[in-house]
């Protein structure tokens, strides 16, 4: 096992998971990562990598889908696709491409799976045990400036997905409204930083916990914590998300300090 710092994340991604730039959007990306081969053999002029984890808990086999956001708002075609690896790990290639990016991950059904993050249990399911994801089920991520000459790390997780809905709540996106929302999230829960590219560890693994510095064990508990508050025993993962997302739209960007309806800041 190696040691895992605030900049770094042991992982066993092979990186002959990436995705050409896309042909064919009809196509579910392959466990490989592969959806056709591009047809055109003319070298990119510029490539750029983005990578990062997928987590609440670990997502496998979830579709990772890169939209544009070049235009102010979201593309309607997904600029690449990919699949996470088991330790929910992924990393495109995105070619000849300027602006920023909003980043999914989505369910198929059957086999995209979710590690139970959950003191409590999911449902039927006890803390640690695999989950299965349904169709409604989605985090995201963006990334105001790509840069060619080093890594892109965006991760996907519940902290993400707030970043990213009070962006998508906005006309004109750009990168100065991606980094104030970054910045709101980051001062509601006293953390510093860009929240995608902080790193969060497996918290049912106790040996990745051992290995971990303090501040991504808090940051990753966190993580679980914030879903765990906006669930009871008869929500889906999918459903408590849904509900932490449209409270903090709710509260303009923020969670109400103590509330018997919504989600709370208190009860997280």
């Amino acid at each position: 096992e190696g040691i895992i710092n605030k900049n770094n994340e042991v992982n066993d991604y092979d990186s002959s998971s990436n995705v050409t730039n896309n042909q064919n959007q009809n196509q579910t990306p392959s466990q490989d990562g592969k959806i056709s081969e591009n047809i055109n053999n003319t070298e990119p002029t510029k490539e750029i990598t983005v990578s990062g984890t997928a987590v609440k808990g670990i997502i496998s086999d979830g579709i990772v889908t890169v939209f544009s956001l070049a235009s102010g708002n979201k593309s309607q075609e997904p600029l690449v696709q990919a699949v996470t690896h088991d330790s929910g790990h992924y990393s495109i290639k995105i070619n000849d491409y300027d602006g920023p990016v909003l980043i999914e991950i989505t369910a198929n059904p059957g086999s995209s799976k979710m590690i139970c993050d959950v003191i409590t249990g999911c449902g039927d399911y006890k803390f640690g045990s695999k989950v299965g994801l349904n169709s409604d089920f989605k985090l995201q991520s963006v990334v105001s400036d790509l840069e060619v000459d080093k890594p892109n790390i965006a991760n996907l997780n519940t902290l993400t997905s707030l970043v990213s809905a009070q962006v998508l709540s906005q006309q004109n996106i750009d990168s100065k409204k991606i980094l104030d929302a970054n910045s709101q999230v980051a001062d509601l829960f006293d953390l510093s930083g860009n929240i995608s590219e902080m790193t969060v560890v497996d918290i049912t693994n106790d040996s990745m916990l051992k290995n971990a510095d303090p501040d991504i064990i808090m940051y990753s508990i966190l993580n679980s914590a914030i879903v765990s508050a906006s669930s009871n025993d008869t929500n889906s993962i999918s459903t408590a998300i849904k509900k932490l997302t449209n409270n903090f739209l709710k509260h303009n960007g923020q969670l109400s300090n103590n509330s018997t309806r919504d989600v709370s800041l208190a009860t997280i």
